[in-house]
């Protein structure tokens, strides 16, 4: 059943409820957000998992499940924070730390 799968892939994302609720809201009022994992698989199972648990409704913002690390340069915190526009993006977290956030 679907109860089983979204329990067992929040046992695996090691997300509580209030963590997925957060989340919901962030997603649903066009809040930005990084998602962050050592593991992609992990990190792109969460930011498809997150994007899916608001169907019907559709994610119309920028859906970045994993953006490569080869592609964030020194510019990258700049424009992820000045950015007026929503998204959800999957970042690696040891590429998270070097953006020093």
């Amino acid at each position: 059943t679907l109860i089983a799968l979204l329990r067992s892939t929040f046992k695996a994302l090691r997300w509580e409820a209030v963590d997925v609720a957060y989340l919901l809201l962030a997603a649903l009022t066009d809040q930005k957000i990084i998602l962050h994992a050592h593991d992609t698989n992990t990190l792109y199972c969460a930011a498809c998992a997150l994007r899916a648990l608001i169907t019907p409704l559709e994610y119309p913002n920028v859906f970045i499940p994993h953006l490569p690390p080869h592609l964030m340069g020194p510019e990258s915190r700049t424009l992820l924070v000045d950015s007026c526009t929503p998204y959800m993006i999957g970042i690696e977290t040891r590429t998270l730390r070097n953006l020093g956030a």
